[in-house]
């Protein structure tokens, strides 16, 4: 599986990282983990579908928060878009639903840009690749 990020993606991780105070250190170790256990055709099948088109699909999954001890249900949600044709998933976007950075949703709205902002990201080749090994992803947040 090829895994990509957006830059929403990277500018959202860079906020929830920044200060160790706000509780959201972990999310970088919780992705990672949670695709070290997955494959695509499972990520694909147990996760809520946002919007479908063909073989990309839009998805939403729920990660815990290990930093604060919380589940699934108060940890946070990736979306990410999957692409089967291709092997790929892209990170598009996180947010908490607990803390300070704490959001309940995304709207439709939010949804059709994040699908968007990918979709040109993809065309222009400026989405950036990455092997999901933890020091290597790691590293690209404390540049």
């Amino acid at each position: 599986m090829e895994l990509y990020f957006t830059n929403d993606f990277y500018q959202q991780v860079a906020r929830l990282i920044k200060k160790s105070k706000d509780g959201y250190q972990s999310c970088i170790e919780d992705i990672i983990s949670f695709i070290d256990c997955s494959t695509l055709e499972g990520i694909v099948s147990g996760n809520p579908k946002l919007r479908k088109f063909e073989t990309v699909q839009l998805l939403k999954i729920r990660l815990k928060n290990s930093r604060q001890k919380l589940s699934k249900r108060d940890g946070y949600r990736l979306i990410v878009v999957s692409n089967t044709k291709n092997q790929s998933l892209s990170l598009v976007y996180i947010y908490p639903k607990m803390g300070k950075y704490a959001q309940a949703s995304i709207s439709e709205t939010d949804e059709l840009n994040l699908l968007n902002k990918f979709l040109i990201e993809s065309k222009n080749q400026t989405l950036r690749s990455f092997d999901y090994q933890l020091p290597d992803f790691l590293e690209l947040f404390q540049k």
